[in-house]
């Protein structure tokens, strides 16, 4: 009955160590598939017009983009 006991409480423990043997030879999988970069956008100015409201955005990146329609909702 012991012995059951000691197998059944051996299996997840020899599955966790494959496991995490796993990871630690191929790693987490950062490497070959990098995260999004961090960008840093300032609103410079937000102005109330008839249709809306415009923003006056800048970005540290040196890059164009261009938001077509933005759209928020009330919590």
């Amino acid at each position: 009955m012991k012995t059951k006991w000691f197998i059944t409480g051996l299996i997840p423990l020899i599955l966790l160590v494959g496991v995490l043997g796993w990871i630690l030879k191929n790693g987490a999988g950062v490497e070959k598939d990098p995260a999004a970069p961090i960008e840093v956008l300032n609103i410079e100015r937000i102005k109330v017009v008839k249709s809306g409201f415009e923003l006056y955005l800048r970005s540290l990146l040196m890059i164009q983009f261009g938001i077509l329609q933005l759209h928020l909702a009330q919590h």
